[in-house]
């Protein structure tokens, strides 16, 4: 029973459903025990789960409840209304194993303590943002020198801040409350960090410096974890365009990049420890990052590009030893690659704010790519990538695309609260990598799918979003690597 309870702790607020398509309805009313007492839970879109606030009542919760059709279901040995079945028990309840399940307490009265004590925040805020609020004392507060704690968290194990070559800043990943996971990166004097990394039970928390002219220094944001479905697009090129892409990556010009890029590499390793540097085989592809200083931040891109490149590379590694396995084995066939962030630059001011809107997969290919590829190339060489990348406006793309890409250019939409998602995925097509349906079951109960994990490529970004490639698109990346 613990492990089943750990598993439901663990997705609860992640948890999609299993068509992959989200539906617009939401349960609003708060479910009832069998006693008829009320139990707080948040609003849920309809097809996800949320952990009722049992607590609040003086008890604790045993399960998480899904909503489907704007009602609330349990799963006993088969699905019931939440009405019927105890899902809050007494502490003193032989089903409660406290230590099986992730420690949320603390970090949610830290939510609670900073949004009750500190002025709402609203420049700089993602617009899907569930709550920002101003967060100066976090410069106090911040040791960067301890490995045992960060803000007053204890970590489950010492963390330090290292060197990663792969996107040239500080970087530091840890885990505290039994297993939830943080991040830091340090951009120049300041600092970016994210709690809760994977959203458990919708409690992710960032914290960000604030932009320029605002009147704070940093603030706490809560961000979106139950997303609607959004599209990920990859262009449709004429045959003629797409002959002169292949012509272009294998030209004198091509080879010119990726000696620059095995430079760079060599450059950074410099700033490795010895005892942490690795000689290896690996292919570094190198990515240029563009934003539009008019609408984004240089700290925010900075931001968005590394945790977007360090996720990339992590999915590479396999996703669990038997996915590992066939990607080592893949890779002695075809050569081990992984990106390298060459640089974060800003395009001419207002470029990307007033490019015109277009659809993702009809040709010809939306206006904002040619802009992002025309303000690459008129970057100074040392700051030109193998693959350009630009981080662009809502809007500019119509429908619900979110991101567009071919093998060559791409774009992804800067505010959402899975923007580091559809980057990666939009890097996959930069990589050559096509759309892949593939998902699997990641948690069934009594023959009941209650959470669903899909790739990188699924052609549409929601809850179901895990940092894997599958072997199809791990094969493809790879031999287009090489061919660089």
């Amino acid at each position: 029973m613990s492990v089943f309870l750990l598993l439901l702790a663990f997705c609860a607020d992640r948890i999609f459903g299993t068509s992959g398509e989200a539906i617009a309805s939401s349960c609003v009313q708060h479910p009832t025990l069998p006693d008829g007492t009320v139990v707080p839970i948040e609003e849920t879109l309809d097809g996800y789960v949320s952990l009722p606030q049992c607590e609040a009542i003086g008890l604790v919760a045993v399960y998480p409840l899904k909503c489907e059709n704007g009602a609330w279901y349990g799963f006993t040995p088969t699905k019931v209304d939440a009405d019927t079945v105890h899902f809050c028990v007494l502490p003193e309840d032989p089903v409660v194993q406290s230590t099986a399940e992730y420690n949320l307490h603390d970090l949610q009265l830290f939510w609670d303590r900073v949004a009750r004590e500190n002025e709402p925040v609203s420049v700089g805020c993602p617009s899907d943002a569930l709550g920002c609020f101003k967060f100066d004392e976090f410069d106090q507060q911040y040791n960067r020198e301890s490995e045992v704690e960060f803000l007053g968290f204890p970590l489950d194990n010492p963390s330090a801040l290292e060197y990663d070559f792969h996107v040239d800043k500080n970087m530091r990943e840890f885990t505290f409350g039994n297993g939830l996971e943080g991040m830091i990166m340090e951009y120049g004097s300041k600092v970016f960090a994210v709690l809760n990394a994977d959203g458990v039970q919708g409690l992710r928390l960032e914290i960000h410096p604030c932009a320029i002219g605002a009147e704070c220094e940093y603030f706490l944001y809560r961000a979106q974890t139950q997303f609607q479905a959004q599209s990920l697009g990859k262009v449709v090129e004429d045959l003629q365009s797409h002959n002169r892409l292949i012509e272009k990556e294998n030209d004198a010009e091509g080879r010119a990049l990726q000696e620059r890029t095995d430079q760079l590499v060599q450059e950074r390793l410099a700033n490795v420890p010895e005892n942490r540097r690795q000689l290896s085989s690996t292919k570094y592809i190198s990515v240029t990052f563009l934003y539009d200083p008019s609408v984004t931040s240089d700290g925010e891109a900075w931001f968005a590009a590394a945790t977007a490149i360090r996720g990339f590379n992590n999915a590479l590694r396999g996703r669990d030893f038997l996915h590992r396995a066939v990607f080592n084995a893949l890779a002695s066939m075809f050569g081990r690659f992984e990106l390298l962030l060459n640089a974060v630059q800003p395009t001419t001011r207002g470029a990307l704010r007033n490019a015109r809107s277009g659809t993702c997969g009809e040709s010809p290919s939306p206006p904002i790519l040619g802009v992002c590829v025309r303000e690459h190339n008129n970057l100074p060489a040392r700051f030109r990538s193998t693959k350009p990348h630009c981080l662009i406006p809502q809007g500019k793309l119509t429908g619900s695309a979110v991101g567009c890409a071919n093998k060559v250019r791409g774009v992804s939409e800067m505010g959402h609260g899975s923007t580091s998602y559809i980057i990666r995925h939009e890097l996959g097509h930069q990589m050559n990598a096509d759309h892949d349906n593939e998902c699997r079951c990641k948690v069934a109960i009594f023959g009941f799918c209650i959470d669903t994990e899909c790739n990188l490529m699924y052609p549409s970004v929601g809850n179901t979003y895990e940092n894997f490639f599958t072997v199809g698109s791990f094969r493809t990346m790879s031999q287009h690597a090489q061919g660089l």
